[in-house]
């Protein structure tokens, strides 16, 4: 009985977010226009793999009234290629919608607006030849024979599981390379990951699709019996952490929420004085001492040029990168849209007029108005669920964790439902004592953390020739500058083993086109829906020759990507970025990205060095999209520059197969 081979693709890409759906059509495109000079394409075919039932944007935070922190011209193609197909002013010329948008006078689209683009282009890209997307394939591991790369997944929801209780894997694909664009996963603060599962706990990345089954769970559970109209037997107590736009906007859409929620006041109608009694309230727990303004002045949104990306990638050290990242996070981490903050501002401020009128007994409606309370300087360090089982009651945010048990669970795999939580709050300035708040629900507006593709690298296939172990033993390494490599050897290709000796190939490919971007920010323009499982850090190396068309040769570095292992994220997301503690665990030492994104074999003769020559053993190139902060500069995550990275790496990548299928014909 003969068995045929399987169908081996030229690229696999795992994910089908904003920087994959670029990839596909950066891709088309860069195909098309190499068919319209008469050549053959060296890459015909790509496929996608993505855990989710569609493309989305962000599906949790599609709130009514909400804008996009960035023009629309920092779309899927504009920057790369102003006359694509896939911009968005032709998906509203295909709408017949420009006339009217023009209209509007205003570059920034709403939310729901551009998550509709996304989904139109994500359509359009998957009629053309040679693309296909496989949507409900999620992926357990990557292997590799030196060859091609074996992406083993499974269909949701899981049908099988092994003796271990792990999915069984019932779907390989197989391609000769690699892009991984996997997305975030939400960080989740150690005092509250292990009440993670109860199902009032959640984070803002899946707000929009949860609150109103929590909303209604709590009102069912404290509803007055004896009452016909529902009232609730108190207020209810929700909890808000955080300190970026995402929080804010949920704090907002909350109070908004509960103001159409009655319930029963005690002593025969008659209200309490005490304010947190006597209406719904939400908190909003910050680590500062308040809101910040994001800055998106003109000067201050250079930094999401494109002339950025190379500036930042050629700094001699991490450290001088991370000194360019604390001056503008204000541009991104833990900040708050100006009109955004005006707004909750107004919003409080009116909570004080009726509190006043309420205590001289004038006609207030103090008592049916949610009321805002801002915690600064404060953080969550225990909490207690009370009535929640299968879940431990108490946890310290001294305790460890790991990402897996920190990750939030779909609803299916949620322990049932608690009665409340009880925290314990800190001042982290020492300014007040511990305070213990009880609340009926808590949302989490805490970041994103970027790691999860390493988690799906097979160490076998992949450890030793980039350069990682996924054991928890292996130690920690700080960022480091590594050696540049001598043009004279580039044909000396990196290996981890000294054991096994490759022949050179041909001299280092280059990077990418023109690169472009602009200015985006966290709270909602991060380039990919979150999906994956931790933070990575990264900083440049040595030995690459990116952007060839517009510096000298060997006039640019590669770059040394080591990744600090947070187990869990921080409370704020203006701590997304802080160096892990000490006696953190590091999985990663000295991994290289080139200018184009790819990830460089180790050198066996160099002890930080990498080289862009493909090692003769392994010949898939592996790519990375959105999770390259740490060397190409604060815009990676977001959709500033997701048109032009794409580019980059598909010209990268035919390249260099331009470059093989010369070198095997000239062989023949």
């Amino acid at each position: 009985m003969s068995s045929h081979p399987p169908p081996v693709v030229d690229v696999i890409c795992v994910g089908f977010g904003p920087a994959a759906v670029a990839c596909a059509i950066a891709f088309v495109e860069k195909r098309q226009k190499i068919v319209s000079q008469g050549k053959t394409p060296a890459l015909n075919t790509i496929r996608f793999v993505e855990r989710q039932p569609r493309c989305s944007f962000h599906p949790g935070m599609l709130l009514p009234g909400t804008s996009m922190q960035i023009t629309f011209l920092k779309d899927l193609a504009t920057l790369r290629s102003p006359t694509s197909s896939y911009t968005f002013i032709n998906y509203l010329h295909e709408h017949n919608r420009l006339v009217t948008y023009i209209n509007r006078g205003s570059f920034i689209p709403s939310r729901r607006e551009f998550s509709d683009y996304l989904f139109w282009a994500a359509n359009k890209v998957t009629l053309e030849d040679g693309i296909d997307v496989l949507y409900d394939e999620e992926v357990l591991q990557i292997t590799s024979d030196g060859t091609t790369v074996a992406v083993h997944t499974h269909r949701a929801p899981i049908a099988s599981t092994t003796r271990l209780g792990h999915p069984q894997p019932t779907h390989t694909h197989y391609g000769r390379h690699l892009v991984i664009a996997p997305g975030g996963v939400s960080r989740i603060p150690p005092s509250l990951a292990p009440i993670a599962r109860c199902p009032q706990i959640i984070h803002t990345s899946v707000y929009a699709r949860s609150i109103d089954q929590i909303i209604s769970s709590i009102s069912v559970r404290f509803r007055a019996p004896n009452f016909s109209q529902g009232a609730n037997i108190r207020p209810l107590r929700i909890a808000v952490v955080g300190s970026g736009q995402s929080a804010a906007e949920v704090l907002l859409n909350l109070h908004g929420r509960l103001a159409y929620i009655p319930f029963h006041h005690d002593n025969h109608g008659e209200v309490s004085l005490d304010a947190s009694t006597r209406a719904h309230s939400i908190d909003l727990i910050i680590r500062k001492g308040s809101l910040k303004p994001s800055d998106d002045s003109p000067f201050t949104n250079e930094i999401f040029d494109p002339s950025s990306t190379d500036f930042v990638y050629d700094l001699p050290s991490s450290r001088e990168r991370a000194e360019v990242k604390r001056e503008y996070e204000n541009t991104n981490y833990g900040v708050v849209n100006p009109t955004t903050i005006q707004k909750i501002y107004e919003t409080i401020y009116e909570q004080r007029v009726e509190d006043d009128a309420h205590a001289r007994d004038a006609p207030s409606d103090s008592c049916h108005r949610p009321r805002i309370n801002i915690l600064p300087y404060f953080s969550i360090v225990s909490a207690i669920s009370n009535g929640c089982d299968h879940i431990p009651q108490t946890f310290s945010s001294e305790d460890s964790l790991s990402c897996e048990d920190a990750t939030v669970v779909e609803a299916e795999h949620r322990a049932p439902v608690p009665h409340t939580f009880t925290t314990t709050l800190r001042h982290i300035l020492g300014a007040a004592l511990d305070e213990e708040r009880t609340y009926d629900a808590i949302i989490m507006g805490t970041g994103y953390e970027r790691q999860s593709w390493l988690h799906m690298l097979d160490e076998d296939s992949f450890g030793n020739v980039f350069g990682f172990s996924n054991h928890p033993s292996s130690s920690s390494s700080g960022f480091a500058k590594a050696n540049h490599i001598d043009r004279r050897d580039s044909g000396k290709i990196d290996a981890e083993d000294p054991q096994e000796i490759y022949a050179p190939l041909s001299p280092p490919t280059t990077t990418a086109a023109a690169s472009s971007r602009s200015r985006s920010s966290s709270r909602d323009d991060a380039a990919q829906t979150p999906d994956s499982r931790s933070s990575l850090n990264m900083s440049p190396v040595g030995g690459s020759q990116p952007l060839e068309e517009r510096l000298p040769s060997g006039s640019r570095s590669t770059t040394s990507l080591t990744s600090s292992h947070h187990p869990v994220g921080p409370e704020d997301e203006t701590e997304m970025l802080s160096p892990a503690p000490s006696g953190v665990i590091t999985r990663v030492q000295g991994l290289k990205i080139s200018r184009a994104y790819r990830l460089l074999p180790r050198d066996p003769w160099g002890e930080n060095g990498a080289s862009e020559t493909p090692l003769k053993a392994f010949k898939p190139r592996v790519y990375i999209q959105g999770i390259a902060e740490e060397t190409h500069g604060m815009s990676d995550t977001l959709l500033s520059v997701v048109s032009v990275r794409a580019g980059e790496v598909m010209d990268d990548l035919f390249r260099s197969e331009e470059a093989r299928v010369r070198e095997e014909d000239r062989a023949m």
